[in-house]
């Protein structure tokens, strides 16, 4: 009797020392995802705060012979199932507004987007270092309404499984372009 007292109270404390492990992991876990949610919001509020101090100031994303124009970074690191929508409407945009619309690939891996079948060109950016003159995490797919003077107006940051701000984006996106260059639509 003392022995199964011993092994039942043994098997109660490890599962008493799992279960703290896992409310420690989870805690860890949670406070991580709260740290990305907090620099997600920061830098939607840093832009529409401060839209005249957030801008491109790496020469290599600068278009100045055009006076707005869309910029779609796209990086090996975070979300890999934003891809199944993110390509798809990036690749719709920039069939209809190819010389407003440029794409970049931040990785190491210059083939990456081709090995998802991607129709549109990108160019390969190898460096997360000063491509914006504040510091922002590449952590997935993001994209800049960029004027010609490399000040970014508007952001977004794919978010995992949410679509429907993708779809909003590029739709918001295209209407305004129609808006303002409505001679060169090309046919979708």
């Amino acid at each position: 009797m003392v022995n199964k007292n011993i092994y039942y109270f043994a098997i109660l404390f490890l599962l008493s020392l799992l279960n703290l492990f896992l409310l420690y992991t989870n805690v860890e876990r949670q406070n991580a995802i709260n740290a990305l949610n907090s620099q997600l919001i920061y830098y939607e509020d840093y832009v529409h705060r401060n839209e005249a101090e957030f801008s491109i100031i790496n020469e290599a994303l600068q278009f100045p012979d055009k006076n707005l124009f869309l910029i779609t970074l796209f990086t090996d690191r975070g979300c890999a199932s934003c891809l199944n929508y993110e390509i798809p409407n990036a690749e719709t945009f920039s069939s209809a507004f190819n010389d407003r619309h440029r794409v970049f690939l931040v990785s190491d891996d210059d083939i990456f987007l081709k090995h998802r079948g991607v129709g549109f060109a990108y160019s390969v950016f190898d460096t997360y270092d000063h491509i914006l003159n504040t510091e922002f995490t590449f952590s997935g797919t993001a994209a800049f309404l960029v004027d010609g003077n490399g000040v970014i107006h508007d952001v977004y940051i794919a978010e995992i499984g949410n679509q429907e701000k993708s779809d909003q984006f590029y739709s918001r996106m295209h209407s305004l372009f129609n808006s303002v260059f409505p001679g060169e639509t090309e046919t979708l």
